[in-house]
């Protein structure tokens, strides 16, 4: 996928892929978590909204998102 925005790249593969989508990882910033790094799966995502993720009682800013993995496969990565 050659998608600029995360939100983008997670609203393709929810709609396409369900299956795929819930094997996902979603890797972002957290600080205060070892390597400021944390890591939610897609089957935890409850809602894709338009600024933000919540899953589990969390809400993610897109912002904070690092890279969405896949099997092993980097889908989007966060341009340094």
């Amino acid at each position: 996928m050659s998608v600029r925005w995360v939100r983008d790249v997670l609203l393709r593969l929810y709609w396409t892929d369900r299956k795929s989508f819930q094997r996902a990882s979603i890797v972002y910033l957290s600080r205060g978590a070892p390597g400021d790094v944390s890591s939610i799966k897609g089957e935890w995502v409850e809602h894709l909204g338009r600024s933000f993720i919540e899953a589990r009682g969390l809400t993610l800013p897109y912002h904070r998102v690092l890279r969405v993995v896949l099997d092993g496969k980097v889908l989007w990565e966060r341009k340094k």
